[in-house]
């Protein structure tokens, strides 16, 4: 029975710790990437809107129909445009080229060239599903800052011609840094 109020003792100075340790602060974890808005200071939607435009309307003048993707820096997708006709295969194609443009900051013409002359660039990269190292992507520069990239697919010789007849629609952006 002694042992009774030396428990109850315990139990109570524990209880009067506990009420007096610190509140830990929390903080909420980041916002996830997904979750952040697109920021139209890489590209605006007025922007992307004329790139594809040209690009489409160049290659279906050559009467070349092709899929046109453009991405921003941050390989946010802004836009997948067919033309009639397109082959499906391009759907694939152009939005894998942006992403090598992207990744390695070079058109994907100038990726396929390392490709075949970089052995170890190309035991790393040749197989990587996530990029394909065809004529076709483009980076697009503003100034001096990569902001995005643009590619075409489906249209095979003429792809990268589409690509670049996009860029030179909208003067405020190019293919290289200036």
């Amino acid at each position: 029975m002694r042992m009774l109020p030396a428990l109850v003792l315990v139990l109570a100075s524990g209880a009067a710790l506990a009420q007096t340790a610190p509140t830990p602060v929390l903080t909420p974890p980041p916002e996830p990437a997904y979750m952040r808005p697109i920021s139209p200071e890489r590209l605006t939607r007025v922007e992307v809107e004329a790139l594809a435009r040209a690009a489409l309307n160049h290659c279906e003048g050559l009467g070349t129909p092709v899929t046109v993707s453009i991405m921003d820096v941050d390989g946010s997708l802004r836009l997948t445009q067919t033309s009639d006709r397109a082959k499906i295969v391009g759907i694939d194609t152009a939005p894998r080229k942006n992403v090598a443009v992207l990744a390695f900051g070079k058109s994907s013409a100038e990726l396929q060239q390392r490709l075949n002359t970089d052995l170890q660039f190309a035991e790393l990269f040749s197989k990587d599903e996530r990029f394909l190292f065809y004529p076709g992507g483009l980076p697009i520069y503003r100034g001096k800052v990569l902001v995005g990239a643009i590619a075409a697919g489906g249209g095979r010789a003429n792809d990268e011609a589409c690509a670049r007849a996009g860029l030179l629609a909208v003067p405020v952006l190019s293919e290289r840094a200036r």
